[in-house]
Order: C-alpha cells, then structure tokens, then sequence
C-alpha cells in the first residue's frame, strides 16, 4: 500500500520535516529571545582574530567558491562552532540543516543528544523503517531528493544506517526495473573510490583509441586471434537454449521490458539469443527490429573485448571475459541503449569493474588468483559442510575445479541461475565493492545441491551442478538465492582470510611438487587421477585454451587459460 501511494507519503514526511525544522526554530527564536531579555541585550563574544585566521586558512577551498554573503555567513558558523566545541558562549546564529542532520546521526545510537536532535533522530528511524518495508530503490533514490536532511539520512555516505537500509533494499527490495538497471549499475560502481576514478576519466574517444589500438598494435595480435576464435564458440554457448521455457520464449521476453513475473526465470544470456520463431522476428522490440542479429552483437563483442584488451595488457583476453562482457552488453541493451552507445559503455564498464577487490587477479594469467579464490571456497566449504567435500573427495572430483568457472564469469555462464537472481548477485557485487557474494552464492549452492551430491557418483556430481534439476532449481529464484547466501554468514574479512590461506598453501605446493624435489608417490597418484580430470571439466561446462576440439556442453569445455602446465591446476 505504502509503496503504491508513495508520491502522497513522501509529500506528507515532507512537510512533517518542514514542521520539525520549523518547529526547531522558533524554539531557538524564543531562547534568544529569553536570554537577551533576561540580560538587557544580545550577549558579547570575544572573538581572537587569530583564531578565525585560522578557520579561514582551513576551510579556505570551501569559502573560496561562496559568494561575499555567503562567505561572511560561513565564517560566522564556522566560529559559532568553534566556540561551541570550546564550550564557550556561541553566536546566535541559526543551525543549518545538514549541521542538525549530522549532530542527530553523526553518533551511536545510545550518545547523548539534545531534545530535539534525538526527536530528528527517531523520526529518521521511523523513515527509514518504511524505507525498509516497501523496498523500492526509485523510491528510496526520490526520498534522497526531498530535502539536505533527508539526504543526509538517507544518502549511501551519509551514515551506517544508510549503507544498511541501501544494503537491505539491494538484497531483498524490490527488483529493479530493466529500464533502470544500467544506470543504477554505472552509480553503484562509482561509489568505489578505487573504480570511481577510472569511470571517470574513460570517455567514448578512449574507447575509440583503445580500440584502433587493440586493432593495430602487433603486441595484442595474439589477443585478437584468440578472441577471433573464440567468439564462435561463445556464440555457440550463448545461442543454444538452456532450458524449454528459454526455447520458446517471445520476442517481448527477447528484449526484456520489465523482468517481474516471468521474466524472473529466464537464462541469464537469453536477451542475446535470436528471437526463436520466424514469425516472432518482426514484432516491436524483437531483436532483429532492432538491428541487433547475433553477427551484429558478436562484431559489437569483439570490439569491446579488443578494446578491453589493449587498455589492459597485464590481461589482453582471458575466457571468461567474453562472457562477462556479454551479460553486461545485454543489460545495457536491455535499458534501451542503441548498440554503438552500449558498446562504448559496456567498455567502461568492463574496464572499470576490473579495478574492484581481486577481480583482476582472476583474469591475469596464470590465474593464480582465481586458483586461491577456489581454493578458498574450497576451505570455506569444508568447514561449513564436511561430509560433502569428503564425499566429492573420495570421488575424485577436485573440490577446486567444481567452482573455477562460477568465479571465472562472476556466475554469469551458469545456464540454470535465472537472469533476475544473476543481476541481483551483481548488484551486491557492485554495492559491495568485494567479491563476497560470489563466495555466498558458491557456498549456498553447493548446500542446496548436497542432499543430491550425497552417495552419487561422479557423472551423476557433474550433471547435478550443471543443470540443477528440479526440485533444486526452485531455489535459484533470487529471493531464494539470496536469502540462503546471505545466512552463510561469510564475510569480507574471511573472504580475505580464506585466500590468504589459499595463497599461501598453493605456493607451498607448487614448491614441493617441483619435478626436482616431488615425492615419487603423491606424485604417481595424481598422474594416476589426470584422466580423470579433463572429464570432469567437460561435464562442468568449463572454459579452456588447451587446442580443439573442445567438446564440452555448449562446446565449452577444458581447463581454464593459464600459461602453467595443466598439473598444477
């Protein structure tokens, strides 16, 4: 109900603001009035000179963009506070809004605060909670805009209870509108110090010289036949249907719309499959209307991945990317964008993701980051659910290698994962800022699957994480999903334990299996189980740079790229 009348309430908790504010001061108003009057007149403050030098001289990039007034003005508050932090007498000067916001939220819960602070600050709460209850992002960004006090309160930066409210709403709201995702992606991204510097500074002219570079340059000549190649067989996987609904869905289906109901279950890569019937390829908003046949998206693709890679020589391409770069072309398409503009955002995009927390590590030959990111859930999963490992152990399915292409794609080749759970897994990403729910959803799905895992053997392991057959792909529904990630209770500072620990125990072996100094008889056990291993990767539909034929499930099968031999994977 809140959330259908939400243009009434924000107008009303408007105006019960203004009162508050009001309210608060003619309060002051009459205490001024009543000190003047019990002392004869305004009360006299000696103000040192030197003391408002020194405000000016700190706060002197601030006042330099006011006008006179204004500045004179600054200055007064600048010293009301000074002194008032002293404890001496203030100026009888009016408090600012963002001065009252940041005195009512700016402490813990349990500081003391005045009367009227602590009545701002329990009407915040109650906003806060209705926030909270109807879950709209468009919602809470217009309720940002109301007035400087609610945007204190209610901005990401402004304080913790913001950043949970937004954090909540990202998790368990209401699902963003396709029309609105990509924006809303690029705005969460720029929130990262690390990423926001990035997103600012490449333009579509860094695009295009990115690109007539990554086109020329002799040093990426191998990227680019790698991607040339590899693009086809992308294609290949992208286009073959992952399920019955995906097979016969619409043209409206296709091109997105909004993705509630229906739309919740689609592949995360239908938007560029082609429309599926004949007769469904001229209606409004099919792809092929649009102009957007799979040679014209794949041409797009490689563009971006070539521009990717000359921007980015420490990587050039890694398999993984192309995929990565697809789901986020769809979306951008998705919102409406035509496909020369998409590209070039889908390039930033992509370019800056990169600069997040461990991302580049994974796709930086020789992989030595993702190999300690699955080896990290390796470890997380052993303490959580150590029946299943030992189980998957005995075997012979390498606990490492299950989740490599989860990682390796930020789940986005995971043909079961609905496109709705997949864009709500990157919106925490992107909030976030750490790769922490890529862990979580790791974790949730091999906990959901064990039941299924328990006493099968190994063809029956690899069909199940492949395909999640029913009942289990009940639970890839993001509100499902994400409900059962986030009661794993992981967070970013075990995330960065756990590799940590991986890292170490991988260049520990590394050293000790060195041909010079390996024991003759691990040794032998892991040259007895090797054949084993590519069979198990085909079935897991994972990437590889190993040479055709590459006969896995969508024609993606192997070890991933690396330039270290297949054995120390």
């Amino acid at each position: 109900a809140l959330a259908s009348t939400s243009s009434s309430w924000v107008d009303s908790l408007r105006h019960s603001s203004s009162s508050i504010l009001a309210g608060r001061a003619a309060a002051a108003a009459r205490a001024a009035a009543d000190k003047r009057s019990s002392t004869g007149g305004p009360t006299k403050v000696t103000v040192d000179r030197t003391m408002v030098e020194a405000l000016v001289k700190e706060h002197a990039k601030e006042l330099s963009m006011l006008a006179p007034e204004a500045r004179r003005t600054r200055i007064r508050e600048l010293v009301a506070e000074h002194l008032a932090a002293q404890g001496r007498a203030s100026l009888a000067l009016p408090v600012s809004a963002a001065s009252l916001r940041s005195a009512a939220l700016g402490k813990h819960l349990d500081s003391e605060r005045s009367v009227d602070q602590r009545l701002l600050l329990e009407w915040m709460l109650v906003l806060v909670r209705i926030m909270s209850f109807t879950g709209e992002m468009r919602t809470l960004g217009a309720a940002v805009a109301v007035n400087k006090v609610w945007k204190g309160a209610l901005t990401r930066s402004g304080s913790t209870l913001a950043k949970k409210l937004w954090k909540w709403n990202i998790r368990f709201g209401e699902e963003i509108r396709c029309r609105g995702r990509w924006s809303y992606w690029k705005r969460l991204l720029s929130q990262h110090p690390e990423s926001a510097r990035r997103l600012k500074t490449l333009t579509n002219e860094d695009f295009q010289t990115c690109l007539k570079k990554g086109q020329s340059d002799p040093s990426l000549q191998e990227a680019r036949s790698v991607i040339a190649a590899d693009l086809p067989r992308t294609f290949a996987f992208l286009f073959a249907p992952s399920s019955a609904a995906a097979a016969s869905a619409s043209s409206e289906d296709l091109r997105g719309g909004a993705l509630e109901g229906e739309g919740s279950r689609r592949s995360p890569l239908l938007l560029l499959r082609p429309p599926a019937a004949p007769e469904t390829a001229g209606a409004a908003g099919s792809l092929s209307s649009l102009g957007l046949a799979g040679d014209g998206i794949r041409e797009a693709l490689e563009r971006i991945l070539v521009a990717v890679a000359a921007d980015n020589p420490s990587i050039g391409y890694c398999q993984g990317l192309d995929i990565i770069a697809a789901f986020a072309l769809s979306v951008a398409l998705e919102s409406g964008l035509d496909l020369p503009k998409a590209e070039a955002e889908v390039f930033t995009f992509v370019a800056t993701s990169l600069e997040l927390e461990y991302i580049r590590s994974w796709l930086e030959p020789p992989l030595f980051g993702l190999r300690a990111a699955a080896a990290a859930v390796a470890g997380l999963l052993q303490e959580r659910q150590p029946r299943l490992v030992e189980h998957l152990r005995s075997e012979g399915a390498g606990m490492e290698l299950l989740c490599l292409a989860w990682l390796q794609t930020l789940f986005s080749n995971c043909s079961p994962l609905p496109r709705a759970s997949l864009c709500r897994i990157w919106e925490c990403w992107l909030n976030d800022g750490t790769p922490k729910i890529f862990f979580q959803t790791a974790l949730a799905l091999f906990q959901q699957a064990e039941p299924a895992l328990l006493h099968e053997p190994l063809e029956v392991i690899s069909e199940v994480l492949r395909t999640f057959p029913p009942p289990l792909d009940a639970a890839l529904a993001p509100e499902e999903l994400i409900a059962r990630a986030a009661g794993t209770k992981v967070s970013a500072s075990c995330v960065r334990s756990a590799i940590a620990k991986a890292e170490v125990a991988l260049r520990t072996a590394a050293t000790t299996t060195a041909p010079s100094s390996a024991p003759a008889a691990p040794l032998q056990q892991q040259q007895q189980r090797k054949p084993q291993e590519p069979e198990l990767l085909l079935d897991l539909d994972f990437s590889s740079t190993a040479s055709p034929p590459r006969h896995g499930v969508g024609g993606r099968g192997g070890y991933p790229q690396s330039a270290e031999p297949p054995e120390l994977l």
